[in-house]
């Protein structure tokens, strides 16, 4: 046992595994790497049915018809980092795999040569590695995305938006993870497999994708992201007890409830069970297949030895002790540029859209989803700050001539404790100007578009 009692708030838990068939999980059981440390998450699943529609001479509603089932889901975590800005995050599966996104790998670090560098021009002892307008560079705390390279003596990297200060030789320039959207993410549709649970039960969502997802940061609290989205298909596994025990040569188990998995249980979708969670006798089990309460098991999978278990012992969902890499990252540091100028803001945020349609209701399956295609993708960045005249003041002319402005947010300022995200090009609003007692805030906020595609939106680790 995780927890103090079955389905207690503080074991809540989520285990995020990448699908190589859309809908398929790769293993039937989480992995202790796949874990992500949670805030909160939910799951909305549904088997509709509806009532026949002829009339039977009667005024009574007849019959039943099964529809499609659905699947929602939802998690918000804390966008924390693992330490360096070369290894990607927990939460890694769900940009790449469910919100279609594509990572750019680190590669090995540089360093400040010769004396030529400027805020946004750097040299360096090589460029050759970076990705113009992919890459993501760290120096002296800020981190920022590299739009530009050559080779010479020395090499150049470009870096928007600028650095704060002038960095000076041998200063080291850390190259981080970095994310973008992906626009062939239909040409194989992707997903993942998601286990969210508690003691008590646990959901397992496979062809999971997400169709929203929102960040923010500043104010008070940690930078988080919350994602949102649907599942081809969902099951349900619950907890009950082995009232007679077992021994640990038996290959059958009868349970409390013969619902504890779902009827689907096969040798080739088989489900796992824990018995005497956090006694000394723990032990997982496979269930292969059911007949009422009476389960076929297979002993000691994924993991460990078979045990003995006593009349009465407790059999919950399988999960694994979860392995977690990252810290989360408060508010008290990072910085906030609109237009390349540092610009005081309480609050920032970035609502990202992938743009997929779904392919829903395909005749001759039981799910609502069957799988998706790319559709244009919305991207809204905003910011609530002060009306300084320069440059909140500067911002709100641009909204009013229609010119587009880079809006660019990093939280954290310690390399390998950095998380930053920018839309290069956002088209904010002329916010609404309040006149009072208090002082003025404007909230700006605007869309991001492209100019050569997929460059709407990077996220990047510093």
């Amino acid at each position: 046992m995780s927890g103090p009692t079955r389905g207690a708030p503080n074991c809540r838990r989520v285990f995020v595994e990448s699908e190589t068939t859309f809908g398929s999980p790769v293993t039937q059981y989480p992995l202790a790497v796949s874990a992500l440390r949670i805030l909160s998450s939910t799951v909305t699943a549904k088997k509709p049915r509806r009532a026949r529609e002829d009339g039977f001479c009667s005024a009574s509603k007849i019959g039943s018809i099964a529809e499609k089932a659905t699947a929602e889901w939802s998690i918000e975590f804390a966008m924390g980092t693992p330490g360096t800005a070369a290894t990607a995050p927990d939460w890694n599966d769900l940009l790449v795999n469910a919100l279609c996104m594509v990572q750019v790998a680190a590669v090995a670090d540089t360093a400040i040569s010769g004396g030529a560098s400027t805020t946004t021009v750097l040299g360096v002892t090589s460029s050759t590695n970076f990705t113009a307008l992919k890459s993501a560079v760290t120096v002296n705390g800020e981190t920022r995305r590299v739009t530009a390279k050559t080779t010479g003596s020395p090499d150049t990297i470009t870096v928007s938006p600028p650095l704060s200060a002038i960095p000076t030789a041998l200063d080291v320039v850390t190259s981080g993870v970095s994310y973008y959207f992906d626009d062939d993410a239909d040409a194989t549709p992707r997903a993942v497999t998601l286990w969210i649970m508690n003691n008590a039960n646990q959901w397992r969502l496979t062809g999971a994708v997400a169709t929203s997802a929102s960040i923010s940061g500043g104010g008070t609290t940690t930078l988080r992201m919350t994602i949102s989205g649907v599942a081809r298909e969902a099951r349900q596994l619950f907890t009950g007890t082995c009232p007679a025990g077992i021994n640990g040569a038996v290959t059958s188990m009868v349970v409390s409830y013969a619902g504890l998995v779902p009827d689907d249980v096969s040798a080739a979708n088989p489900y796992y069970l824990t018995m005497s969670a956090g006694l000394a006798a723990e032990e997982s089990v496979q269930v292969t297949a059911k007949a009422g309460t009476t389960y076929t098991i297979v002993r000691a999978q994924p993991s460990g030895s078979a045990q003995t278990h006593a009349a009465g012992a407790t059999v919950e969902p399988y999960a694994p002790t979860g392995t977690y890499l990252e810290t989360p990252i408060p508010a008290t540091g990072g910085s906030y540029y609109a237009a390349g100028v540092l610009t005081r803001v309480e609050s920032f945020g970035f609502e990202l859209d992938p743009g997929l349609l779904l392919r829903e209701n395909v005749h001759g399956t039981a799910y609502t989803v069957f799988d998706y295609i790319q559709g244009q993708r919305t991207i809204t960045a905003s910011a609530a700050a002060w009306s300084d005249n320069n440059p909140t003041m500067l911002r709100v002319f641009d909204a009013g001539a229609r010119t587009a402005t880079e809006m660019f947010a990093q939280q954290g300022d310690t390399t390998g404790y950095i998380v930053a995200a920018v839309c290069p090009n956002t088209y904010v609003e002329i916010p609404e100007h309040a006149y009072s007692a208090d002082a003025q805030r404007l909230d700006l906020t605007g869309e991001a578009v492209g100019l050569l595609g997929e460059d709407e939106f990077f996220l990047m680790l510093g």
